[in-house]
């Protein structure tokens, strides 16, 4: 009877052992799926951050980027003329705004203690808008840094540059292509005559498709902005040309050389 209870006592123990190494393979099975399951995603999310976006995504990127700095320059404008009125209004203090720097903290400040003690409330008014201008200016300027982080690094334009250069130095270093098959692609897409230093030119290229953009990046003027401005002056000076050379033709006309004769 005691040999049988002492042999009952052992394949119970032994049961129980047999339990524990199977659990113990089934949680080292689990922690190995487990672990082989999270390299997969890891590997999946970065090639899915390190993939080039298609042509598509590259163009609707730049265009989200041109709208928001348009949105700066214009939100910009009046921080400028806001701060025109505070300066009229208190000398002494003297705020600058400088349209790619913004307000410093320092700046900010002074006009918080201006809210504070301001009587007029129409021209607080004007204080608290010039702060929340800022703040939006602010945001749209992290926004496109969150664009800006998506795609390749952009071409800092310098003084002397132009897009059409960029454009072929790009195509033939960084992609190998022959100087007459980058000249070929160079004429399919539009480019930007004028070229101010701190603008960016975006480039792109992937299957025989190529494409560039043009955004303000770092100077002070917008490239939209600035091709019309210039655009309207030629205009301007053109007119102004033709009107001369027929004002000229009006004088020298023979209805005039013949009075003079008689």
């Amino acid at each position: 009877m005691k040999s049988k209870k002492y042999h009952q006592k052992i394949l119970k123990i032994f049961y129980q052992i047999k339990q524990d190494m199977n659990k113990k393979k089934l949680e080292a099975s689990f922690r190995l799926t487990f672990s082989l399951l999270i390299i997969a995603i890891s590997g999946i999310s970065m090639s899915s951050c390190n993939r080039e976006p298609n042509y598509e995504d590259f163009m609707r990127s730049v265009d989200q980027i041109n709208d928001k700095q348009r949105d700066i320059f214009e939100r910009s404008q009046e921080v400028s003329k806001m701060i025109r009125e505070v300066n009229r209004r208190h000398p002494e203090k003297q705020i600058t705004f400088d349209s790619t720097l913004g307000l410093s903290d320092e700046q900010q400040s002074v006009i918080l203690e201006l809210i504070r003690s301001e009587q007029d409330a129409s021209f607080k008014g004007v204080l608290q808008k010039l702060i929340d201008t800022r703040k939006e200016v602010v945001g749209l300027q992290e926004e496109i840094q969150k664009i800006k982080d998506k795609l390749p690094t952009p071409y800092l334009v310098k003084r002397g540059d132009s897009h059409r250069s960029i454009c072929l130095e790009y195509l033939k270093n960084a992609h190998n292509i022959s100087g007459k098959e980058a000249e070929k692609l160079i004429d399919k897409v539009a480019l930007v005559d004028e070229m101010v230093p701190g603008f960016n030119i975006w480039l792109y290229y992937n299957d025989g498709v190529f494409g560039t953009f043009v955004t303000q990046g770092d100077a002070k003027v917008n490239p939209n902005r600035l091709r019309y401005s210039m655009r309207r002056d030629r205009e301007q000076r053109a007119y102004e040309r033709g009107k001369a050379e027929a004002d000229s033709l009006k004088a020298t006309s023979p209805t005039d050389s013949l009075t003079v004769q008689q």
